[in-house]
């Protein structure tokens, strides 16, 4: 199978552990989540990080791939649908549902999926698949194949609780953009009041790897991140003024 078509496939075992509820999400559209070359998209590209005994929830827009590539030769077939069978390796206390009720999604259509829990444990969780694939033989649905796969996407849980401090209207920061990035990503946050505010950036063996000191202005400011040297991967940073503290995560591209 092609990449993409591994990475969609791993999106859709999203929905695996409550197949018989429908979760509250809508899909992207078309526009906000494009397919030009009609092979299959997901979105966003990659997972947020989720922090250790918090609360996580993110919205995952799929759309299956219109053709399947059949081995041994990549002989191009066209799809009907995918089924999931099984996913493993899902952090503890993170849990799964789409917006159908059995786990099939057709080809060429778009699906949410939404995911939501409380961590209970750090680590790096590189997630696997079994999925069924159908194609249409005469009219009836028939499995051609199951694809079983351990990839590389991967979502990320950080223990952050020696770093975390007070947060509260009067100081919080906003997600980073864009997220992941490359070169520099903006991150805005709130001060309810001007004086100085230090940023620090970790990695997740709590590893300092920048720091700065800012002046805040009353309201809306921000900060110009460049992590150009630093290895691909999820960090957190640190905000900090008086007794107030927010943080928050990054991941760095290639």
């Amino acid at each position: 199978m092609k990449p993409k078509i591994i990475t969609l496939l791993l999106l859709i075992s999203f929905c695996s552990v409550t197949l018989n509820a429908i979760s509250q999400c809508d899909p992207a559209t078309p526009e906000e989540c494009p397919d030009p070359e009609n092979n299959g998209q997901v979105c966003p590209d990659s997972l947020e990080a989720a922090f250790i005994n918090q609360s996580y929830s993110q919205v995952a827009t799929i759309k299956p791939p219109a053709v399947y590539y059949l081995p041994p030769d990549s002989a191009e077939i066209n799809l009907h649908h995918v089924k999931l069978m099984e996913v493993g390796n899902l952090p503890e206390g993170i849990t799964w549902q789409s917006n159908t009720t059995d786990s099939v999604f057709n080809a060429g259509e778009y699906y949410c999926i939404l995911m939501e829990g409380t961590p209970g444990s750090a680590g790096a969780y590189t997630l696997r698949i079994k999925v069924d694939v159908y194609v249409l033989f005469f009219g009836t649905p028939i499995k051609v194949a199951t694809v079983v796969d351990s990839t590389s996407l991967t979502l990320v849980v950080v223990d952050d609780t020696g770093i975390r401090g007070n947060e509260n209207a009067s100081f919080f920061a906003r997600h980073n953009i864009p997220n992941p990035f490359q070169d520099e990503t903006r991150i805005e946050y709130f001060s309810d009041k001007t004086g100085p505010v230090s940023f620090e950036v970790y990695s997740l063996q709590g590893k300092r790897v920048h720091s700065d000191q800012l002046d805040a202005g009353k309201g809306d400011n921000y900060v110009i991140f460049n992590g150009q040297s630093l290895l691909k991967g999820p960090y957190f940073y640190v905000l900090r003024t008086g007794s107030y503290q927010t943080t928050g995560i990054m991941i760095k591209a290639d």
